[in-house]
């Protein structure tokens, strides 16, 4: 999931309408993961879901058709594809390397030919860890984290970023069509996850940049419904700018969905993931630090729009 309903990414291949009759495994059944499960029924696929607490979804699911297995490792061992989309890295290596987990399960299957597609943001260092313990259990491993929304995962038009080695990015898009509207592919493992980070990085800096500058405008005692459509006609104009335009102007709400201790947390792995490249990262650095500053005020399970008011009213708005 991305911070806004848009995508960055630029390197895109074509989509195929999805193969139906696939035996695709979904881990993870939070806001992205049920539109993710009711695209794959729709698809024609047959969905199966690990048993989960969030019993609305699951059930949802099963009466659309999905069937339930008690763990990860009886998704592994009965399906084609697994996909997951977890809320952290520890959730992730549960998932897969846990008690109950996809090793475990692959270990029992009579065939090999596994495929786990990983839809999270994450470390770039992650997919290659993960690729290469779970090559040695003969499963395959894509990262392929996607942007956009839940409506758009409901919708089937989300964006895919895939990363994982070549051979395995056709067997993917199978199954990441029936989602995704727009595949965008970089041939190696973790190269999902870093233009992931990469697109997050440039859309939390734009809304700090955002806060900042209305927090000024608003010293200045600017008309903000006027220089929202100035702004929107200027160079200054952005994807972001036009999510936080009824915010801004007082005439309505942002649709983001995500938190400020996500962003904080994403802009992070960007700058741990710049500086182990050899960049200094000034500006993440920067942008990391203002976050972090609104999370120790106590605002990080507060949703993105809440940092505008923050630095525009006062960090204890």
């Amino acid at each position: 999931m991305e911070p806004f309903p848009f995508s960055t990414s630029t390197s895109m291949t074509t989509n195929e309408k999805p193969a139906p009759g696939l035996r695709v495994g979904l881990i993870g059944l939070g806001l992205m993961g049920r539109g993710m499960g009711l695209s794959l029924l729709r698809a024609g696929h047959s969905l199966g879901i690990a048993a989960h607490r969030k019993r609305d979804v699951a059930d949802e699911l099963v009466a659309g058709g999905a069937w339930e297995a008690p763990d990860a490792a009886s998704l592994a061992i009965a399906c084609d594809v697994l996909v997951l989309c977890l809320p952290s890295l520890a959730a992730t290596e549960q998932v897969l390397f846990g008690d109950g987990g996809v090793a475990q399960g692959a270990a029992q299957r009579a065939t090999s030919g596994l495929l786990v597609v990983e839809c999270s943001t994450l470390m770039p260092a992650a997919a290659v860890d993960f690729d290469r313990r779970l090559a040695l259990a003969s499963v395959a491993f894509v990262d392929a984290p996607v942007t956009r929304g839940p409506r758009e995962a409901v919708a089937g038009t989300l964006n895919a970023l895939l990363g994982g080695r070549p051979g395995h990015a056709a067997r993917a898009s199978e199954v990441l069509s029936a989602f995704c509207e727009k595949i965008f592919r970089f041939d190696a493992p973790g190269q999902g996850y870093a233009a992931k980070l990469v697109s997050n990085f440039l859309a939390f800096s734009n809304l700090a940049a955002v806060a900042e500058g209305m927090a000024t405008a608003g010293k200045a005692g600017l008309d903000m419904g006027v220089l929202m459509q100035a702004l929107a006609v200027s160079g200054a104009q952005s994807r972001v700018l036009d999510g936080l335009a009824p915010v801004i102007a007082g005439t309505g709400e942002s649709r983001s969905i995500v938190t400020i201790g996500t962003a904080h947390k994403d802009v992070g792995y960007y700058l741990d993931f710049a500086r182990a490249l050899g960049s200094d990262g000034a500006v993440a650095a920067c942008v990391e630090s203002q976050y972090a500053e609104v999370v120790s005020a106590g605002f990080g399970d507060e949703l993105t729009p809440k940092y505008l008011r923050c630095r525009t009213k006062g960090i204890s708005a």
